[in-house]
């Protein structure tokens, strides 16, 4: 090393601080992914306790009561939903995520969303407007991540809208770019 020992002895406290953020970030993800793996498998359990509930296995459910539990399977759904995603950020960071490109229509893909989170807006009395294009607008995705995107876009503007308010999910094209929007 050459120069002045003030910069030197900056230097090393530099690289020092950059390798212990390296290792938190690697707990951090180590964590992030144990966690999510963790939660899995009571999740799953309940699920299945409460499709048996709904089936009425036990015994039969009043009104009331199966609301609750259809109100508990939403709930379940939407937390599997998070652990997905960070499972899914998870490997993304790590740089081992699978992807499963195929050519596929946007809107298509996007009409599934919508339809995914019809109950959802209904109960929260907003309507959801789709502006997509008759024609297909084709675009190379993993299916599951696209669906996936459009639902936590439509899910986020269901949860800051108001009652009776409206959200708007919109595909276009320029025949070289596909755009999907929501306001």
């Amino acid at each position: 090393r050459s120069g002045p020992p003030e910069l030197a002895a900056l230097a090393d406290d530099f690289n020092a601080m950059a390798s212990r953020l390296g290792e938190l970030d690697r707990l951090k993800e180590e964590l992030l992914s144990s966690v999510s793996h963790d939660l899995k498998a009571p999740l799953a359990s309940m699920h299945e306790t409460n499709e048996l509930l709904l089936e009425e296995v036990p015994g039969p459910l009043n009104g009331a009561q199966r609301n609750l539990i259809e109100l508990n399977q939403g709930c379940n759904a939407r937390l599997s939903g998070m652990v997905d995603d960070l499972l899914d950020l998870s490997r993304m960071e790590a740089g081992v995520m699978k992807y499963k490109f195929h050519r596929l229509d946007l809107a298509s893909l996007v009409r599934v969303a919508v339809g995914d989170l019809a109950a959802a807006a209904a109960s929260r009395r907003v309507r959801i407007d789709l502006e997509a294009p008759t024609d297909p607008v084709w675009v190379d995705c993993d299916e599951t991540l696209i669906v996936r995107v459009a639902e936590n876009l439509l899910s986020n503007a269901l949860r800051y809208s108001p009652a009776n308010g409206c959200v708007r999910i919109g595909v276009e094209t320029d025949g070289r770019v596909a755009k999907l929007t929501v306001a």
